[in-house]
């Protein structure tokens, strides 16, 4: 089972992608609403995933993936952002970011990172081919 952290002060924004997931895979989501509380957690417990928004109360979703990478090198995380793929690559570039996710996310971002997750071999076969319920 995999465990997300979403770590965003406005998680009702991602509902349709955690919906999605969860439909598609076993997973299990936890949440922050700010960078320093996102830091604990992946320090207390182990997450395999942080979904990571672009603003947080007390610094940007960059920053965050920044300090991230400090606490654990082999962080997976997905960063939510707006720009175009050019600046998001020139931004983010290594920082190790998975994918972008855009601001609004459902079934298509879903899909999109599951299969991301199975190329790294977070997902085997079989969570990959789990039909929606």
């Amino acid at each position: 089972m995999l465990t997300i952290l979403l770590a965003s002060r406005q998680p009702e924004r991602f509902q349709k992608l955690r919906a999605e997931l969860s439909a598609r895979h076993p997973v299990t989501f936890t949440q922050a609403s700010s960078g320093r509380t996102s830091l604990a957690k992946v320090r207390a417990s182990a997450v395999d995933l942080v979904i990571v928004d672009a603003m947080l109360g007390d610094m940007t979703g960059e920053e965050l993936v920044r300090q991230l990478l400090e606490v654990n090198a082999m962080i997976n995380a997905v960063l939510v952002s707006d720009t175009s793929p050019e600046v998001f690559h020139e931004r983010t570039e290594g920082l190790g970011i998975l994918m972008p996710l855009p601001p609004v996310c459902g079934k298509a971002e879903a899909i999109k990172l599951g299969q991301c997750l199975g190329r790294l071999g977070l997902l085997t076969d079989a969570q990959l081919t789990r039909p929606p319920h």
